[in-house]
């Protein structure tokens, strides 16, 4: 098999390539042990974005003295797996359309964190193209240290859910030091949908000023185990659940030290409206 970017190594049995590349519906696996090439090398450790300094054209390093450009061109050089993980590094700007000719949606890969330098100098800014990041069928991320805005999502695939972020049928994602802030779904989630879970934990984050139909802020259904903690919901608006949602959630959703204050619902549940849910409160 030949892709524009391979894991080749002189192991086939370790050889592969991306989800950005191929993803198997329902998580099927593919077998490139009889082989597979690539235009060039994938990489196998962590790598940089520069939306000022970075470039992409031709660059198949990376590094921290040599940046890429855009997120989306960053994905598609690693080779992210399980025993190997890899983290890309954004610095201080912003990542947008207007300012990188940065692609939104950001595609999640399983197996890498997007850690940025801080919430207030890290700004992923959809510009209202697409909805800010999807994580689909994904494990082991860490999302740190930046803000996400301006996501804007309509109907498609997923419903119009997740303005900001949205996690389906994953597992094992950290969110913690991250401002999710202006952002708009037309369905569930303005800031932040997260349904078919398990293991997620989002800590130390704020969640304000997102619209969506259902969960202004957040909303959350069908998780087997959530955790929030350390959290500002606040100036969200939607029709029910101004600031969030629980939808068919139990004891394993935890809320910690979740603060959710001034946010707006036109139907009911102005801060927080529970469907077939009892999760754990604790201050």
């Amino acid at each position: 098999s030949q892709f524009d970017c391979a894991f080749d190594s002189d192991n086939n049995e370790l050889d592969g390539v991306s989800e950005y590349w191929v993803k198997g519906k329902d998580n099927t696996s593919f077998d490139f042990t009889g082989g597979i090439t690539g235009e060039v090398d994938a990489i196998i450790t962590d790598v940089w974005v520069d939306p000022i300094e970075g470039t992409d054209n031709g660059n198949l390093i990376g590094n921290q003295n040599n940046p890429f450009l855009t997120i989306d061109y960053a994905m598609g050089m690693i080779y992210p797996t399980e025993d190997n993980p890899i983290t890309i590094h954004l610095t201080a700007g912003e990542f947008s359309p207007s300012n990188n000719n940065e692609v939104f949606f950001i595609y999640m890969l399983s197996n890498v964190n997007l850690i940025g330098q801080g919430e207030d100098v890290t700004i992923l800014d959809a510009e209202q193209s697409a909805y800010g990041m999807l994580i689909f069928e994904s494990s082991n991320n860490i999302l740190r240290n930046f803000t996400i805005t301006q996501g804007y999502h309509l109907d498609d695939n997923f419903g119009g859910d997740g303005g900001g972020i949205l996690i389906y049928n994953s597992s094992d994602i950290l969110i913690e030091f991250v401002i999710i802030y202006e952002n708009y779904s037309v369905s569930n989630g303005g800031g932040l949908y997260i349904d078919y879970c398990d293991n997620i934990v989002i800590s130390h984050s704020k969640i304000q000023n997102n619209q969506g139909g259902l969960g202004g802020g957040i909303s959350i259904a069908d998780d087997e185990s959530i955790r929030l903690n350390e959290i500002l919901i606040s100036n969200n608006t939607a029709n029910s659940g101004g600031g969030m949602s629980l939808h068919r959630v139990d004891h394993g959703a935890i809320l910690k030290n979740v603060t959710v204050v001034d946010n707006i619902a036109h139907d009911n549940g102005g801060g927080i409206k529970l469907y077939n849910s009892d999760p754990l409160l604790h201050n």
